[in-house]
């Protein structure tokens, strides 16, 4: 175990501890997924998940993460409990695309 918490796994190559790294993403996905994500934290969800390059990056100011955001807000206010899917943000996210004349690319 290096400082850090990564290892040299079988192949010899350093690797981060796999269950600290799944539990930083769990969070990560449970926060956007549970209702609590602000702006920023749906922007950084969209950009990581179709890698999108720098200049073709959204930000929390983006149309798009605004109407994500309200649809989010709309389903916890209504009293939903459970976490959003990726397919769930998926469809909100084409469907603004769509109306906005958007296009991320492929994921």
């Amino acid at each position: 175990l290096l400082p850090g918490g990564i290892f040299c796994g079988k192949d010899g190559f350093p690797q981060r501890d796999r269950a600290a790294v799944e539990n930083s993403l769990a969070q990560h996905l449970v926060r956007l997924g549970d209702g609590a994500a602000g702006l920023a934290g749906i922007a950084h969800w969209i950009n990581t998940y179709f890698h999108l390059e720098q200049e073709k990056q959204v930000d929390k100011n983006s149309e798009l993460v605004t109407m994500v955001k309200a649809w989010v807000d709309h389903e916890y206010e209504g009293g939903r409990v459970t976490v959003l899917t990726d397919e769930e943000l998926l469809q909100v996210i084409d469907s603004a695309c769509e109306k906005l004349g958007v296009c991320l690319g492929e994921a």
